[in-house]
This record gives structure tokens, C-alpha cells and sequence, in this order.
């Protein structure tokens, strides 16, 4: 992918690499730890990127700007207003790309957790549902928990490698269904009376309204941002 190898690349020219190694930026750090199924990236390669592509448009811009004639109390300011806009694309790509499957997520959430239900009912383990969703065609869970299995196949505990996946998740459903999971397991309770009741229906429900909520707010926000 064009964006990974521009991070690649951005990270291996040291003077910018240099500025950006103390860079601390939570959200990102947590968009590049939930893009790692799918995309491999450093927070610093991210960050060393936006900068290497700002400065190569700065540049750019005042070059080309100068070259047409164009007035230069006219292209400073226009090169440094498409710098500052690359910067804000490139830095902030990783937490668009997360954002974008938050919906998608939360729709195959009662999936993902209906199979750790049918593997627990048929006495299965908790390795044995990680498997299952492993082997499963869902985009992005699946191949997250090909992730999981080689960190378990590295002695770490399924349950641990469970609630550091959930913390990432920019889904709620993910992180209250992974946590739930566990704490059944760590306290031996019936994982079916989550599923169970009125309550869980009018949850259910619940939820469902406001993805529909969620997805007609991100089209207007779409639309507000990219229409003139």
C-alpha cells in the first residue's frame, strides 16, 4: 500500500526521524496498535511522514507557484496552507481508517460473540473460539486473531491478548463483549446470561438505533466536509 511505504520510507531519513522519535500521540499510537491486522505501521514512521510530505509540498508549491510567476505575497501563503493540509491528511489517515470501521465492527460484534457462545456451549475453550474467528471470513477480526494466535503460540494468555485487542477497539460493542468474555472465564459465570432476558433485547435494539443514528451523522459530516 502507497501509504505504508510512504511511512517506510519517511521513517529511514534520519533528520526527521529524529524529531519525530519523542512524538506522543495517544489516539494515533492507538489507531497504528488497531491497524496492525491489516497495515504495518510505526507511530513514529506515521508522524516522520506527515512532515516528509508536508516539507516535499511546501516545496513543491513554491517552486511551481514561482515558476508561473505567481505573485509572492500570494505563494508563500498558498504553500503553506497545502503543506499544513498534507500534514493533516497524512497524520491523520490512521484515525480516519480506524473510525471508518467503527460501524462495521459493531454489526458483526453479536456475530463474533455468538461464536464464542456455540464454542463454549459444545465444551470448547477459549483457544478453541479464537480459532474459530480466526478461520471465519470476517475483514478485519479474522485476521486480528491470526495476530492473537501467534502471541498465544508465544505463551501469552489468551485472555491477556483478549483485553489488549478490546482496549484498541474503537468499537463499544468489541470492548464490552471481549471484556465480558473474560470475566466469565475469570469468574467462572455462564457467558449465556449475557445473552439472555428482556434486557439484553432492549439493548439490543437500542443499539441498533443508534448505529442508524451513527451512520446517518457520519454521511451529513461527510457531506459538510467535502461539499462546498
Amino acid at each position: 500500500m502507497i501509504y505504508e511505504k510512504l511511512c517506510n520510507i519517511s521513517s529511514r531519513i534520519i533528520p526527521v526521524s529524529r524529531k519525530t522519535s519523542e512524538t506522543e500521540n495517544r489516539e494515533l499510537a492507538r489507531a497504528v496498535r488497531f491497524l496492525s491486522p491489516i497495515m504495518i505501521l510505526t507511530l513514529k514512521g506515521v508522524v516522520a511522514a506527515a512532515y516528509f510530505s508536508a516539507t516535499l509540498i511546501l516545496l513543491l508549491s513554491l517552486i511551481l507557484l514561482t515558476f508561473f510567476g505567481v505573485n509572492l505575497f500570494i505563494t508563500i501563503p498558498l504553500s503553506i496552507m497545502a503543506s499544513l493540509v498534507t500534514f493533516y491528511i497524512v497524520i491523520s489517515y490512521p484515525v480516519s481508517m480506524m473510525n471508518s470501521y467503527k460501524l462495521g465492527l459493531s454489526e458483526e460484534a453479536d456475530l463474533v460473540f455468538e461464536q464464542f457462545i456455540l464454542v463454549f456451549q459444545t465444551g470448547g475453550t477459549i483457544f478453541d473460539a479464537i480459532e474459530m474467528v480466526a478461520q471465519s471470513d470476517h475483514h478485519y477480526l479474522s485476521n486480528a486473531f491470526r495476530l492473537i494466535l501467534g502471541r498465544i503460540a508465544e505463551g501469552i494468555p489468551p485472555e491477556t491478548c483478549l483485553m489488549d485487542f478490546a482496549k484498541d477497539q474503537p468499537s463499544d460493542d468489541i470492548r464490552r463483549y471481549f471484556t465480558a468474555i473474560v470475566s466469565s472465564l475469570e469468574k467462572k459465570t455462564d457467558l449465556l446470561d449475557v445473552l439472555s432476558g428482556e434486557s439484553f433485547e432492549a439493548d439490543l435494539a437500542l443499539r441498533q438505533k443508534n448505529l442508524e443514528l451513527e451512520s446517518r451523522l457520519l454521511v451529513v459530516a461527510a457531506l459538510v466536509t467535502y461539499v462546498p
